[in-house]
């Protein structure tokens, strides 16, 4: 799809499009195929008539929802095409070529991701104020039968904190259920390493009987084929599993000799069920960095569908050690890397969650970027915290299930999450980006709420 392409076509060619025309498009066209239903264009380099991304949408007509789904690569959601006139009238765009060129670069958007994000940003307001919970986190547990050197909980085989009782969290997905429809919530059970729970199968059946879906992420050692039965019997829907390289850098980075061989089989097994939603998920660093390649090929091999890729952020045990950091070009290349293997489709790449990327924005995974912490996403940690996204600090925490009922406290609280103008200070106070990218996400802002890490600031530092 190239919108820019037909931008162009509307605003540089020929002679005047009309737009009194009327054009309902009841079918998927492509970009190129609705510019060729356009008509004729105008003079020059400048429209006299300055056509805009308005006009270009009225002349698609009221039924261009799948369009404009596939155009930006997020869900419309129920937008029509009045409600999407009414954003675009805020962004009149008639440009030149120059202006186009000008723009191809990581400190300014061009006019595909500009108007991309406009959109974006307009439907993620009407979502900030409705809030509506759709991933739950339940931290189960704080043990770990690995020693990741990047660990952020600083999970360890003997915790300190006892396992939370199932029943406490089980009283939370009945105040869930109250208010919202469970089938809309999705449980995601995190640890620590949830295998290590013996009652994990009689949970997941308890939260499958309220309705809700669920899945889990694990690192993969404990899932023997009998126990993966075990959890599919019990309604598991999804599951994640971590594999940062080929064996010697993930056992180097998993803390355990037999990390590797053991995730490898795990991945085998579920790759056996395609019914159950599965990705691996690897973290980027110094000593896999170089094995990209090698990695997605290994992963293709097996047969996987889904690979997400993150960097490891400093903080935890990750905060001082520098073969866990990519440097800012090792950055441009990894999101060069995922979006050419996006591309090449064999195997569908994302970069995870967070940050914010400009002009590499809906190229490298499959939505924009907004932190979604206490807007759509909440946790339950291993205390009984009521948090948001379960990486943010705990200074950010909004209640303790012992003591507030957790509707109460998503349907009031969450303020600093779902308004984020006490973080537009430090390097965001003058951003350019900010209405896109609101401060980055939560988990990167440390206890007095100044910002980590800035992941624009790295596609433009060349160190």
């Amino acid at each position: 799809m190239r919108f820019l392409y037909v931008l162009r076509r509307l605003c540089s060619m020929d002679r005047a499009v009309d737009l009194n025309r009327s054009v309902t498009y009841d079918k998927k066209y492509t970009a190129v195929q609705v510019g060729s239903h356009c008509g004729s264009f105008c003079d020059g380099p400048q429209c006299k008539y300055r056509h805009t991304a308005v006009h270009f949408f009225e002349e698609l007509g009221c039924q261009n929802r799948p369009f404009v789904q596939d155009l930006f690569h997020f869900p419309a959601q129920g937008t029509t095409t009045k409600s999407l006139l009414k954003i675009l009238q805020y962004q009149c765009f008639c440009i030149t070529l120059r202006q186009i060129q000008d723009d191809m670069n990581a400190q300014r958007l061009d006019i595909r991701h500009r108007v991309a994000l406009e959109l974006a940003h307009h439907l993620q307001k009407s979502i900030n104020r409705e809030h509506p919970l759709r991933q739950l986190f339940w931290e189960c547990t704080l043990r770990c039968n690995v020693h990741c050197r990047h660990c952020g909980s600083d999970c360890k085989q003997l915790a300190g904190m006892k396992d939370m009782p199932r029943e406490d969290f089980l009283r939370v997905l009945d105040s869930v259920a109250s208010k919202c429809d469970p089938h809309k919530v999705f449980v995601i059970i995190t640890g620590g390493e949830p295998l290590l729970r013996d009652d994990l199968e009689i949970v997941g059946r308890e939260i499958y009987d309220r309705g809700f879906p669920w899945g889990m992420v694990t690192n993969g050692l404990l899932l023997t084929p009998e126990r993966f039965d075990a959890l599919r019997h019990a309604g598991l829907h999804s599951l994640t599993i971590s594999l940062d390289g080929l064996e010697a850098d993930h056992n180097w980075l998993r803390g355990h000799k037999e990390s590797f061989q053991r995730a490898s089989r795990a991945i085998d097994t579920i790759l056996q069920h395609p019914q159950i939603a599965f990705d691996v998920v690897t973290c980027v660093n110094q000593r896999n960095f170089s094995h990209l390649t090698e990695i997605r090929d290994f992963l293709i091999g097996k047969g996987l569908k889904n690979w997400r890729l993150f960097t490891i952020f400093p903080v935890g045990r990750a905060a001082n050690d520098p073969e866990l950091q990519l440097s800012n070009v090792q950055f441009r290349q990894l999101l060069n890397f995922i979006k050419q293997t996006r591309k090449e489709s064999r195997i569908h790449a994302a970069f995870g969650c967070e940050g914010y990327f400009g002009n590499y924005e809906g190229d490298v995974r499959d939505q924009f970027f907004h932190c979604q912490a206490g807007i759509t996403v909440g946790s339950v940690m291993a205390d009984g915290a009521i948090a948001a996204c379960a990486s943010i600090r705990a200074d950010y925490h909004q209640g303790n299930i012992y003591e507030d009922d957790f509707m109460e406290v998503w349907e009031n609280r969450y303020l600093p999450h779902r308004n984020r103008l006490w973080m537009k200070k430090g390097d965001c106070a003058d951003c350019k980006h900010w209405r896109y990218c609101q401060g980055n996400a939560m988990h990167l802002r440390d206890q007095d709420g100044n910002l980590i890490l800035c992941h624009l600031k790295r596609l433009t530092e060349h160190h």
